[in-house]
């Protein structure tokens, strides 16, 4: 997640390829799980409240809790593995062949 990712959660799901294209007119769509949530990033100089589909909530961060409750198991998932922290591990972004690392075994 980062400053300019928001998490949409739309109402009517009976719309949900429609309301897809209508934030892809107005933002970059990055995750998709339908037949609700979509996790988009804002373009320059389009405000927040741009994103706006009928009946949809828009969220920078965690949605409240009453709204997790209201989404299925995978759902609750997704918005959650969206504003989980990065998992940190030792060696990430090093070359493969760093001081103290190495290469993957080529078999």
């Amino acid at each position: 997640m980062t400053d300019d990712e928001v998490l949409v959660v739309l109402a009517d799901t009976a719309d949900f390829d429609e309301a897809v294209e209508e934030l892809r007119r107005r933002a970059t769509v990055l995750h998709l799980m339908p037949p609700r949530l979509a996790v988009v990033r804002l373009r320059p100089g389009v405000p927040l409240e741009a994103l706006g589909v009928a009946g949809s909530q828009v969220y920078r961060g965690a949605p409240p809790t009453s709204v997790l409750a209201d989404l299925t198991e995978a759902e609750q998932g997704f918005a959650q593995g969206w504003t989980a922290p990065p998992k940190q591990r030792r060696g990430d972004q090093l070359s493969w062949d760093a001081s103290g690392f190495e290469p993957p075994d080529p078999r």
